[in-house]
């Protein structure tokens, strides 16, 4: 075995914590409000009295009534309408998101720039 003596190698400064900005509402408080939302207008809209013979939602739809059609679907109704309005505020989101990311700065002289400091190192 040879004697070498190892140099010490200098020690990685630890990373600075990245701040996380906040993120806005969280997506579960969305969907459940959602939700909500959904029973009421199945509940108000839908189960309207006046989209129903007699005044009453426990009789049959008026004819070419929708909306009285639509409640007499069921439990499952509410859940779908929420799975609905979720996609549809959701794709807002990423709108909105995808239009804040484009950015505003000359895309060839970011590309020049990232090559300059590339090329530095």
């Amino acid at each position: 075995m040879s004697n070498t003596t190892k140099t010490p190698t200098p020690s990685a400064k630890p990373a600075a914590p990245v701040k996380k900005k906040s993120g806005g509402i969280p997506s579960g408080l969305i969907i459940l409000v959602l939700f909500v939302i959904a029973i009421v207008i199945y509940e108000f809209v839908f189960g309207n009295g006046a989209n129903f013979e007699g005044g009453d939602n426990a009789n049959e739809p008026h004819p070419g009534n929708y909306f009285g059609i639509v409640y007499k679907g069921g439990a499952i109704v509410p859940i779908l309408l929420a799975c609905f309005l979720t996609s549809i505020v959701f794709s807002i989101e990423r709108i909105i998101t995808i239009s804040k990311a484009k950015g505003t700065g000359n895309i060839d002289g970011f590309v020049r720039k990232v090559q300059s400091l590339l090329n530095a190192n």
